[in-house]
């Protein structure tokens, strides 16, 4: 509705521009919509997916409404995070999936009590992981049976669900993917012998030259090539990585 009262502002005036100046009515949404970061693309893809007419100052409230629940689909694609799943009615859990969007059940509380734990050589436990091993030899018998009821809600749930929210909104609904910069392509490690020190979160079609400015201005500056630490092959600048990918930076200082 707040996409909708911008785009509603001087919807008349502006459509009728576009007739009379024969300007295409995406470029004119686009414009109207540049603050909430909508483009040109995103608006010719939406009006493709609907049938509004072929008079866009004839659109009404429902058509523009329409459209801009296409556009926000596209441009801000959403994920709802359930908290409290752990102490939530089963009532409310089903209303939950039956709605048509994606959802993720999590408990926050769970993870906290674990990495809490964990922070305190309690126990073993990783973010993501769908379990836990004791390491603690003297607790009481609360913590014991916290434990317990951790250790019952991660297996009924696979999890906490934290971890797996995070996941899929960067991986899914943004499509990003992770590469891994190194300095020694034969064992995969930074100068100290750090296997992997360093991760980085990456649009879709990122270059070995785009990699390099993330991990540094200079080095992007500087770059000459990159080295695929897999195949141990020289990549040029407009190499386009791979999810998972390992590669080394070669750079003028």
């Amino acid at each position: 509705m707040w996409i909708l009262g911008i785009l509603q502002r001087n919807w008349q005036r502006i459509s009728k521009r576009g007739g009379v100046e024969k300007i295409p009515i995406e470029r004119i949404i686009a414009d109207q919509l540049g603050g909430v970061g909508v483009d040109e693309k995103q608006v010719k893809t939406a009006l493709l997916g609907l049938d509004l007419g072929d008079k866009p100052n004839a659109w009404g409230k429902d058509e523009l409404l329409d459209l801009v629940r296409e556009i926000r689909r596209l441009e801000k694609p959403m994920l709802i995070a359930a908290n409290k799943v752990d102490i939530a009615p089963e009532e409310n859990i089903r209303r939950l999936e039956e709605l048509d969007c994606d959802v993720v059940f999590l408990s926050s509380a769970a993870e906290l009590a674990l990495r809490t734990a964990a922070s305190t050589n309690v126990i073993s436990y990783l973010p993501g992981d769908t379990g836990f091993t004791v390491t603690g030899t003297e607790l009481s018998e609360a913590q014991r049976k916290g434990l317990k009821k951790l250790e019952e809600f991660i297996e009924t749930n696979h999890g906490t669900g934290l971890q797996e929210c995070i996941n899929r909104v960067v991986f899914d609904l943004l499509d990003k993917m992770v590469v891994y910069p190194v300095e020694d392509e034969n064992k995969c490690s930074d100068s100290d012998g750090r296997v992997l020190p360093d991760a980085f979160i990456v649009d879709r079609y990122c270059t070995t030259r785009d990699l390099a400015y993330k991990v540094h201005t200079d080095i992007g500056k500087g770059f000459l090539f990159g080295i695929d630490a897999r195949t141990k092959m020289r990549v040029g600048e407009k190499h386009v990585l791979g999810d998972g990918d390992v590669v080394k930076i070669v750079s003028v200082k």
